[in-house]
């Protein structure tokens, strides 16, 4: 929805009040007195307004001023021009200079977080290249372990088999035995008792080394599942690490995002505080044209010469009166 415009007599009254109050008239302090509308406007108003009060032809006056109050109206008029031009220097000086200074502790506060930051990645990518390291381990270590429970169980299909063909051995000896006939009983015996020893030796002997193949089996799954263990907290920290690398990351690229984000705000405030102080000087030209304008009115008026006498040059001496200004003028005081 567009805002209403302020009327002109609006503006020019709130102008002529600035100037009771002793301030200096501006596209902003107008705005402010009226309560709307844009400072190149309201500004452009006034002046022209003041422009259309100082081009109306005044009445010729009888009497000159005296060469004392030209004089010094000249110094206070040239001194006036020289202040406003040397205030309107050191605004824009000091704008100029504080927008610097603030995009230079953004840009250094920037840069000290980014460090800090970068500082923080390759920290965790130490610790995540830890954590890699140790899980490459734990896998070599299982394959170690599964090649030896493969050997462990080959052992003990081998032992299996040799136990097996000994037992056939066995029968067959005894088939043997029975053949020889009744004549070689003592001998059967005594074969027998030597077949039964030698057995019973070559149970015990499998008998133990079936049960350290059990034990190497069963110490191989117990080191087979701690090693589970281990790879899974391996793979639980890795994915922790990652997830917090990642967290970093995001939380990294905000904060670089923020810092660009404050120094893009300082680089508009700096170029905001430029543009006020060329509007400043552009307002302090303005009032050295209307002080031009004054001064050539006055060298006018002093051109013209006594020519009607007493009542006249009573009248041009309130004339006079009224154009000095009082030490209580807002251009005197400025």
């Amino acid at each position: 929805m567009r805002n209403p415009e302020i009327p002109d007599q609006d503006i020019v009254k709130a102008g002529q009040e600035l100037l009771a109050v002793g301030r200096l008239v501006n596209g902003y302090a107008l705005r402010t007195k009226t309560g709307g509308g844009k400072p190149e406007r309201l500004l452009k108003v006034w002046e022209e307004h003041v422009s259309g009060q100082t081009a109306v032809p005044f009445a010729p006056v009888a009497t000159e001023l005296p060469l004392e109050m030209a004089e010094e109206l000249a110094a206070v008029t040239q001194a006036l021009c020289e202040r406003m031009a040397a205030l309107a220097n050191s605004l824009n000086n000091k704008a100029v200079q504080a927008a610097e200074r603030r995009v230079h502790q953004i840009q250094r506060s920037a840069d000290e977080q980014s460090g800090k930051d970068k500082a923080e990645l390759a920290d965790a990518a130490v610790v995540v290249n830890e954590l890699q390291t140790k899980l490459s381990q734990a896998e070599t270590e299982e394959e170690a372990h599964q090649k030896a429970l493969a050997d462990a169980q080959a052992l003990n299909e081998v032992g299996t088999r040799k136990l097996s063909q000994l037992g056939d051995r066995l029968a067959t000896q005894e088939r043997e035995s029975q053949a020889a006939g009744l004549g070689h009983a003592a001998q059967l015996d005594g074969l027998n008792k030597l077949l039964e020893d030698e057995r019973s030796s070559h149970q015990d002997a499998v008998k133990m080394q079936r049960d350290e193949l059990l034990e190497q089996s069963k110490n191989a799954s117990d080191t087979r599942e701690a090693l589970n263990k281990e790879v899974a907290i391996a793979k639980a920290e890795t994915a922790a690490a990652r997830q917090a690398l990642s967290q970093q990351e995001a939380s990294v690229q905000k904060r670089l995002e923020a810092a660009e984000t404050k120094l893009g705000n300082a680089g508009q405030a700096a170029s905001t505080a430029r543009e006020d102080a060329a509007r400043l000087g552009g307002q302090v030209h303005a009032l050295q044209v209307q002080v031009t304008e004054l001064m050539r009115v006055i060298a006018t008026r002093l051109a013209v010469q006594d020519s009607k006498g007493g009542i006249a040059a009573g009248t041009g001496q309130v004339e006079t009166t009224r154009l000095m200004p009082d030490s209580g003028s807002p251009v005197l005081q400025s």
